[in-house]
C-alpha cells in the first residue's frame, strides 16, 4: 500500500507533510531512530536514498525507536523524514485505487451491457485514445480535492 500511496501523493502533488527533520538516519530491524515526535498509526515519508525512500506507517513507538511498516532494508543514509497528516479518506482512496489496479486497472472490461434484444456493450475506454482507462482518469474527481496547484518541494 505504501508504494501506491506514494504514487498517488506524487500525482496530486500533496504529501500532507506537517513536520520534517533532516540528517543522518538508520533503519534497522524494521525500525528507525528519530528525534522528532510521531504517533502510532501516523504516516512518515523517508527520503534521501532510493532503497528506503517511501511512505511508511508507524506501528509502535518506544523511546525514540519507531517500528515502521512495511519494514525497510537495514541502512544508514543522509536524508529527511517528513511527518505526514494523511486524511483517513485519502488512505481509503489509495486502498480503492490499489484494488482497482489489482483488477488489471479496470473493475470490468465493460461500462454497461445489454442482453435484451440485440446484445450490446460499452467498453471502459478513453474516448479520445481508445485506451483502457487508468487509475488517474478513473479517480480524477476523487483526487481533485487533494491536488495542490504548486509543485512540491520534497525530492523523492
Amino acid at each position: 500500500m505504501s508504494s501506491m500511496m506514494l504514487q498517488v501523493m506524487k500525482s496530486v502533488r500533496n504529501f500532507f507533510d506537517v513536520s520534517s527533520e533532516a540528517g543522518e538516519f538508520e533503519t534497522n530491524g524494521g525500525g528507525i531512530w528519530l528525534s522528532g515526535t510521531y504517533a502510532e498509526g501516523q504516516y512518515i515519508l523517508l527520503t534521501g536514498d532510493g532503497r528506503v525512500s517511501g511512505v511508511y506507517k508507524i506501528a509502535t513507538v518506544s523511546d525514540g525507536l519507531y517500528a515502521i511498516d512495511p519494514a525497510p532494508v537495514d541502512l544508514q543514509w543522509k536524508g529527511a523524514v517528513y511527518g505526514l497528516a494523511v486524511p483517513p479518506a485519502f488512505v481509503e482512496l489509495c486502498e480503492e485505487i490499489q484494488r482497482f489496479r489489482a483488477s488489471s486497472g479496470k473493475p470490468s472490461a465493460y461500462m454497461s451491457e445489454s442482453l435484451s434484444g440485440a446484445h450490446s456493450y460499452t467498453r471502459a475506454v478513453n474516448p479520445t485514445t481508445g485506451a483502457m482507462i487508468g487509475w488517474k482518469t478513473a479517480f480524477a474527481d476523487d483526487l481533485a480535492q487533494y491536488r495542490k496547484s504548486m509543485t512540491y518541494s520534497i525530492d523523492i
